[in-house]
């Protein structure tokens, strides 16, 4: 299987900065540079999967009652 170009980016990091990239995720930072760059290209593609979240409708703000009407 071809390597996306973010796996390609991910691998010239040095260790520490894998460590630190999964840090900075509050990913597991243990283990050898395969198992950090697989854990930071497996949080990149599930956060480029999720959906944005749709804003949520502004509450109009009701009409005031003028004392005439009441």
């Amino acid at each position: 299987m071809a390597k996306t170009k973010l796996e390609r980016e991910i691998e010239q990091k040095p260790q520490g900065h894998l460590i630190a990239m999964c840090d900075q995720r509050d990913l597991d930072h243990t283990g050898d540079r395969e198992a950090l760059i697989a854990r930071l290209v497996e949080w990149e593609n599930a956060q480029s999967e999720e959906p944005e979240p749709e804003p949520e409708p502004k509450a109009e703000p009701e009409p005031e009652t003028s004392p005439e009407e009441e």
